[in-house]
């Protein structure tokens, strides 16, 4: 996954200040970003939006040797994409020969 890569080489830069085993604070730049990996938020809310651990919560499970795509929303998964795909999808006619009530 390009998302994950990316997070985990920006990740890099990053300081771990842990707070408890599933609260930490990642300091960037400066700035405080908390991180709860129980309930899967971030202050920075791309993990809350996007349910890909952005790279404040990498920095965190590069520091605890965790896999991130564990932490990845199952509708990331091969199986959930093929299950999307299962269907026959039928291609739709030309616009204008569209019956509209």
């Amino acid at each position: 996954m390009v998302s994950e890569s990316v997070n985990y080489i920006n990740s890099l830069k990053l300081q771990v200040k842990p707070s408890s085993d599933d609260i930490i604070t990642v300091l960037e730049n400066g700035k405080e970003y908390t991180v709860n990996m129980v309930k899967r938020t971030c202050t920075c809310k791309k993990f809350d939006i996007d349910e890909i651990p952005c790279k404040h919560d990498v920095a965190f499970l590069a520091d605890k040797k965790i896999e991130p795509y564990a932490y990845c929303s199952r509708y990331y998964t091969n199986a959930a994409m093929l299950a999307t795909y299962s269907e026959t999808v039928y291609p739709l006619e030309k616009e204008e020969e569209w019956i509209i009530p």
